[in-house]
């Protein structure tokens, strides 16, 4: 008897996960990433590598109305490459808005599309970054989010330094997940 109560009080909370993306509320969370890459080369065209790279994103971001947030993205990546016992390491730090609308589905999940612009820089570089997401946020409850993120991003980035100064675009697909909190309406 007792695990058939835990289980309806579990099940309960869990679909009566009331998504706060009222009209002021706020959010806060984001996602970490970590990569590692080894590449073997044939000797002709390059030779081995190898590249980590750790993510940070956190977000935090405002309901000026219903199920549409104003967030501040932000994103700080490190990172290290090895090719041919050369080796380099850098960070990279990437600051801007992004605006999503939520698609309510149900009372424990809602879809969310978005777009933003970031601006970054590194040691030598910087970027500009148009970002497009979708993805479902699954309420865990009232205030907690798992949400599933497909993103693509387009980022030109100009490299300079004493001796040559270059710039080109990249085109990036990705998949990621992460925690959401959504804090009950502000006071006005």
């Amino acid at each position: 008897m007792k695990k058939i109560y835990f289980s309806l009080i579990l099940l309960s909370s869990a679909l009566a996960g009331f998504s706060q993306t009222e009209k002021g509320s706020v959010l806060l969370g984001g996602t970490i990433n970590f990569t590692s890459t080894s590449t073997k080369g044939d000797g002709q065209s390059g030779g081995d590598s190898k590249s980590t790279l750790f993510t940070l994103n956190p977000m935090i971001g405002i309901f000026p109305a219903n199920n549409f947030a104003v967030i501040l993205n932000t994103s700080y990546a490190t990172g290290s490459f090895n090719e041919n016992g050369n080796s380099s390491s850098g960070h990279t730090l990437q600051i801007g808005p992004l605006l999503r609308y939520y698609f309510p589905a149900s009372e424990s999940v809602k879809f969310f599309a978005g777009a933003g612009i970031g601006w970054g820089s590194a040691e030598n570089m910087t970027s500009t970054v148009y970002q497009f997401q979708a993805g479902p946020a699954f309420y865990i409850s009232r205030i907690l989010a798992l949400e599933f993120n497909l993103s693509y991003q387009i980022a030109n980035m100009k490299y300079s330094n004493d001796i040559y100064s270059m710039s080109n675009k990249e085109s990036q697909f990705g998949i990621s997940v992460g925690f959401m909190v959504y804090l009950g309406k502000t006071k006005s």
